[in-house]
């Protein structure tokens, strides 16, 4: 069933989150701002257990974001106008020279576009809806290496970073003629695990927030519960200079 269909025949409040989380009007999340994203370093020749073949030589490069393409499952409780949702995504390309919440040109020569690994996440948030948009309370994101992405299976072979602490979140339409909605997380306290300090190797101490924004693509309702959608969606995430309040 379509969203257009399902706005016709869900409660008030069920249509609200879908219009704040798959958008139904005109304030973008996603509009560039004019504050750059700092780089990160990338060592491809510290992801183990991967066979490159002989004209392809890892090494290091330096990216300020990444791309990504993402599915989840929302399920939204109408008692209390709160929502939960856990999805998971996979890092389609680094990107550098670019202004954040905008798109430059992506990393060229890196293993990662060929496929010789994956970098793959979940991420899991819960929410309320209220009347000026829904608000992004708790989230949790995990960032993972796929060292066999050749057998089509998503492998969480090697955590390499982590957060569990949402320092801001928020959810609402989009003006995006391609795009449903927009959203965007701030994660604070991200941690790198000692492999992570490896593969995304400077800067030393690494950076401590984390921004993970985009737009909702597809959203429909799924099995005989009506609160629950599957979304799929796509967007960007790069790191951000350790800033105070919330």
């Amino acid at each position: 069933m379509k969203l257009t269909k399902l706005h016709q025949t869900l409660p008030a409040g069920l249509c609200l989150l879908l219009m704040l989380l798959a958008g139904c009007g005109s304030d973008s999340l996603s509009a560039p701002v004019s504050v750059p994203a700092p780089s990160w370093t990338v060592d491809e020749s510290q992801v183990p257990s991967v066979v490159y073949p002989p004209a392809f030589t890892p090494q290091a490069f330096e990216v300020n974001q990444m791309y990504y393409s993402y599915y989840s499952t929302i399920t939204y409780d109408q008692t209390v106008s709160s929502f939960e949702e856990k999805g998971e995504f996979d890092i389609m390309e680094y990107r550098t020279g670019f202004v954040p919440k905008g798109f430059g040109g992506y990393a060229l020569g890196s293993g990662l576009n060929p496929g010789y690994y994956a970098l793959i996440g979940d991420f899991s948030i819960t929410g309320k809806v209220t009347a000026g948009g829904a608000v992004i309370e708790n989230g949790v994101i995990h960032f993972y290496i796929d060292s066999t992405p050749e057998d089509a299976v998503r492998n969480k072979d090697i955590l390499i970073g982590s957060s569990s602490t949402l320092l801001s979140g928020s959810a609402g339409s989009s003006t995006n003629p391609n795009a449903l909605g927009s959203y965007d997380a701030v994660y604070a306290d991200f941690k790198l695990t000692d492999q992570g300090e490896k593969y995304w190797k400077e800067p030393q101490p690494f950076y401590t927030n984390l921004d993970f924004y985009g737009n909702v693509l597809t959203s429909i309702r799924t099995g005989e519960n009506p609160n629950v959608f599957e979304t799929t969606g796509a967007g960007g995430a790069y790191f951000l200079r350790k800033f105070s309040g919330k």
